[in-house]
């Protein structure tokens, strides 16, 4: 599980999202294994068990929104 998590939860927002800067800090020490990434998540509500967290359709005109609160905590742990 703890491999999964870091190749398909903690890295891949790196990926999508982080500037080249943080992809070098981060992403290639976790890649090559001198760095270990988990993701903690912690919703409002629902505590860890993200199956349990509200949401809301709202419609507006021609548009429908999702409304959903989320907190997403993400740190990167290396030994030495």
């Amino acid at each position: 599980m703890a491999v999964g998590v870091q190749t398909d939860m903690s890295t891949p927002a790196l990926v999508r999202f982080g500037g080249e800067d943080l992809k070098q800090q981060f992403l290639v020490p976790t890649i090559s294994g001198d760095y270990v990434a988990c993701l903690g998540v912690s919703e409002a509500g629902a505590g860890s068990d993200v199956a349990s967290v509200k949401t809301t359709a709202v419609k507006k005109g021609g548009w429908c929104f999702l409304i959903v609160i989320l907190t997403l905590i993400f740190k990167v742990i290396f030994f030495v």
